[in-house]
């Protein structure tokens, strides 16, 4: 690999995380909230039969050992030579008009030669979390092929059947339907309100856990900001409660954030830019907290690429484990977000976080605008301060999958909170809530949209339609 095309210096991304970290306003925040001493978990005794299991492979080791080095005479991998590649340049055309070619596209169709990823992409991570995220302890960080790869690798690694997962009771249902319910974990739901996982609801459910002589949960899995359904934002002080109370029982902490860079409390007028609270990992002490980033909401989700930080132990169990199934995140997605970085330099890429918070914010703003209008009186609701949704609870209807018939009926679609919940599908569960998406429609949608809500809920309600 020709080191003047992929290097982390030649990419000009050395200045892009540390000239913005002396923007972030965050520095005296951890160790104020830091307990001591350090408590490291027992990685070995958490890991799932998988997860012992996975050892680095011989193959995988072997090659990666001798590539590249001065001298070797490597006859060990099978690797297609790079004049058989069928792409010989390629360019991507930015909405600016900026015309961006992606180098060394040896590199990019071949093999990733190196299970943490693309060296310079990786090199560009592991300085974004040490701007934004300031670990409080020593950590590792890999390239995944997006957030979802790194909950089922993560799943993979630590969770047995008869295991127990803790999560918000309202949640991102990929958790429960593709990692939980296929294994036989147990998921332990806790709850939450506009400030993020409530403690004594946290504390209650483990210590219940424990008293029955169930053996305790492995992990927590929590999304910070703009929680994924509720659009709760963790506060600080509810971090350090959940921390103390994770520490206190033995869990890691699995911290998904895809909603980290789309945060707007201020409104479109006043984005914060990278300017941005860092989340658990600046807590942990002890290396318990597994941190998993995205490229697919601040840059694009087709490109199938995230990034991993944790205890080097878990990063290097996990890094086994991907060495059996998708050999690492795909190289020529890396390159092209990689040469787009490049292009950005430190400012392009504050202007390009800016413009996509803007963005989200100005939908916010219209969809609770058009809930004023069309909604009051019906549900209640709060004005989204991060990412893509409204969270809504209908007021007179408590389960609101009785309206979902009608709502078909009328042409308009939204997400009934039951079947959001750890207890969907349990006999005589119901929930009031929705989740209603104002990402990808535009204004005019949303407020034909609510509008047809609104008919359907008066509807049922046995109000005449609006």
């Amino acid at each position: 690999m020709p080191p003047h095309e992929l290097s982390s210096h030649d990419v000009g991304m050395e200045g892009l995380s540390s000239s913005l970290s002396a923007k972030v306003s965050f520095k005296a925040l951890a160790p104020a909230a830091c307990p001591t001493p350090r408590k490291t978990p027992d990685y070995e005794s958490l890991y799932s039969q998988v997860g012992k299991a996975c050892q680095p492979g011989i193959l995988r080791t072997l090659v990666a050992e001798f590539s590249n080095v001065p001298g070797v005479v490597s006859m060990a991998g099978g690797l297609p030579p790079p004049d058989v590649f069928p792409i010989a340049e390629m360019s991507v055309r930015l909405h600016d008009g900026t015309v961006v070619d992606v180098p060394d596209l040896g590199v990019a169709q071949q093999y990733n030669l190196t299970l943490h990823g693309l060296p310079a992409l990786r090199a560009w991570a592991e300085r974004e979390v040490a701007a934004r995220q300031r670990p409080a302890c020593a950590t590792e960080t890999m390239i995944s092929n997006g957030a979802n790869h790194a909950l089922e690798m993560m799943c993979n690694v630590f969770l047995d059947a008869g295991d127990a997962l803790v999560l918000e009771e309202y949640h991102y249902p990929v958790v429960t339907e593709g990692h939980t319910l296929p294994r036989g974990v147990e998921a332990l739901g806790v709850a939450i309100d506009a400030q993020g996982i409530v403690p004594a609801s946290l504390e209650a459910v483990l210590e219940a856990r424990a008293a029955a002589g169930r053996p305790a949960p492995k992990l927590l899995y929590t999304n910070p900001v703009a929680q994924n359904p509720t659009g709760a934002v963790v506060t600080r002080e509810r971090m350090a409660a959940v921390y103390r109370l994770c520490r206190r029982y033995g869990l890691l902490i699995l911290e998904d954030d895809p909603y980290y860079y789309l945060q707007y409390p201020a409104g479109p007028e006043h984005v914060p830019g990278t300017d941005l609270a860092p989340g658990y990992l600046s807590l942990d002490l002890d290396g318990r907290v597994v941190r998993v980033d995205t490229f697919a909401k601040m840059m694009a989700p087709g490109l199938r690429l995230g990034w991993i930080t944790g205890p080097p132990p878990v990063v290097a169990k996990l890094l086994s484990c991907i060495s059996y199934s998708t050999a690492g995140p795909s190289t020529i997605s890396s390159a092209i977000a990689l040469a787009v970085l490049r292009a950005w330099g430190p400012a392009g890429y504050e202007t390009h976080i800016r413009a996509i918070q803007r963005h989200y914010a100005a939908k916010a703003a219209a969809v609770h605008a058009a809930a004023q209008r069309h909604l009051a009186g019906l549900a209640d609701w709060e004005q989204p301060r991060a990412g893509m949704f409204l969270w809504i609870t209908l007021r007179g209807i408590p389960d609101s999958a009785r309206i979902w018939e009608a709502m078909r009926e009328a042409k308009v679609v939204a997400v009934p909170g039951g079947a959001l919940n750890v207890r969907a599908g349990t006999p005589g569960f119901a929930s009031p809530a929705m989740r209603i998406s104002f990402s990808y429609n535009t204004p005019e949608q949303v407020e034909e949209g609510l509008r047809r809500l609104a008919a359907v809920i008066r509807s049922e309600m046995g109000g005449a339609p609006a």
